[in-house]
């Protein structure tokens, strides 16, 4: 019953700090997000080699990262939406909040109509490979990131752009690669993601409004004055319940038991009974017989010729006159 009431006081601890702490922010030691600076690299190895192959794209910056591991105080294992990789530590600030806009969104760019382009394996026409073509005039090209890459013949830039593609004719194919900037247009401008840690922001307004700032140890405080007494009412109620019945319990074994008992008994007594019945017949039978047998002998005894010539004979008449 302790063990019982034991568990479920901490799940209720449980329950009720994470239902009162659900928008407290996380702190430094557990941050699980990080915002990517300028020129934040996701680098396919850890060696974090700056080269064509091994450099995914450039993170967008003022967006955020999600912190898987970290490798060692230079290199973090993270992900940015689907993509994993390592970033370099002094590319990445680290968050002490879950941010609402991770990743961009619906940024989108176009093919130029004077001529298409490729879709490539690598920011290279040199080493990369052709993933698909791109017709001129293709427009909601989805844009990823950015990369610097090699600069193609007749080009003038060694910008690159990452770049989700489905073809219209064949809708559930999708390609991930790279196009090269200059067969684009239209590009959707990059908003800067201005979610930071909040209690920096606090701080610094701090003299512009009335904000109260409370601190993760007085929260938990207070979190603790709210969950005690529930987790104590919650106890005091359970243990009444389950003294109340385990009593009940007690009292329908005892009873169960004082049922037997007096059915045993009364099994018993009338067992006996028929063995008292049987023997006093038996009692009776045996004086029955025992007395017929002393009659019968009294009677042998007592009567006998010689006595009987003691009596006078009866006299005999012949008629009733004689009596007279």
């Amino acid at each position: 019953m302790k063990k019982i009431l034991i568990f479920l006081s901490i799940l209720v601890l449980f329950v009720n700090v994470k239902f009162c702490n659900k928008n407290v922010f996380a702190t430094a030691e557990n941050a699980k997000y990080a915002k990517a600076l300028a020129n934040c690299k996701l680098y396919l190895t850890d060696d974090l080699t700056d080269s064509i192959d091994n450099v995914k794209f450039i993170i967008p910056e003022s967006y955020f990262v999600l912190i898987i591991g970290q490798i060692n105080d230079n290199c973090y294992y993270v992900q940015y939406d689907k993509f994993v990789g390592y970033v370099e530590s002094s590319t990445i600030t680290l968050a002490t909040f879950i941010p609402e806009n991770k990743t961009l969104t619906d940024i989108t760019c176009e093919i130029k109509s004077s001529s298409g382009t490729q879709i490539w394996s690598k920011p290279s026409v040199a080493s990369g490979e052709v993933l698909s073509t791109i017709s001129a005039g293709t427009k909601n090209i989805n844009y990823i990131a950015s990369i610097y890459g090699e600069i193609p013949s007749g080009g003038e830039t060694n910008l690159w752009y990452f770049v989700s593609y489905t073809p219209i004719t064949n809708p559930t194919d999708v390609y991930e690669g790279y196009i090269y900037s200059e067969n684009t247009i239209n590009l959707s401008n990059i908003p800067i993601n201005n979610e930071s840690n909040p209690e920096l922001n606090n701080s610094s307004n701090s003299n512009n409004n009335n904000k109260i700032i409370i601190s993760s140890s007085f929260q938990t405080i207070i979190i603790a004055i709210i969950a005690i007494p529930i987790i104590l009412l919650i106890s005091i109620i359970l243990y009444k319940l389950i003294k109340k019945l385990q009593e009940n319990t007690n009292k329908r074994n005892f009873q169960n038991e004082k049922y037997e008992k007096l059915n045993l008994n009364a099994i018993n007594y009338y067992n006996h009974e028929d063995e008292r019945k049987i023997n006093l017949k038996s009692q009776i039978d045996n004086l029955s017989r025992k007395s017929f047998i002393r009659k019968k002998r009294h009677t042998l005894t007592n009567v006998s010729p010689i006595s009987q010539k003691n009596y006078p004979e009866f006299p005999n008449y012949d008629s009733e006159d004689d009596l007279l």
